[in-house]
């Protein structure tokens, strides 16, 4: 479990792998991305595949951290499309997520923004 984020470190993996098929932004084909996981021996393409439905179905996540395009299935049980016929891309969460991984989230460059301000008090 990942002191950041708070996720199993698989799917930080998993998204890394997202990331880097996509280049940052945009689709990657699912089953592109299956066999990159498997290469890169992150997890076996059947477990990466139902990783990529529960980081994308809004049903079992609050916060979405894949954008997925095509049939992903639902919530009632009808399952997801054959990877050759979806797509996967990370949401806006997806990407905090991972800059919050590699510690540049807060939005400063440890070291280069200069020193941080002291808290404001809203009364005065």
């Amino acid at each position: 479990m990942s002191e950041r984020t708070g996720l199993p470190g698989f799917e930080v993996e998993l998204l890394r792998a997202i990331n880097r098929a996509t280049h940052g932004s945009g689709t990657v084909l699912t089953s592109e991305l299956l066999a990159a996981v498997e290469r890169d021996g992150v997890v076996g393409p059947r477990a990466a595949q139902v990783m990529l439905v529960d980081l994308l179905a809004p049903w079992r996540r609050h916060l979405t951290l894949v954008r997925g395009v095509g049939n992903w299935g639902s919530q009632h049980g009808d399952p997801p499309a054959d990877p050759e016929y979806t797509e996967v891309g990370l949401t806006p969460y997806g990407q905090l997520a991972l800059a919050a991984e590699d510690g540049l989230a807060s939005g400063r460059r440890p070291g280069r923004d200069g020193p941080r301000l002291g808290a404001v008090d809203p009364v005065t």
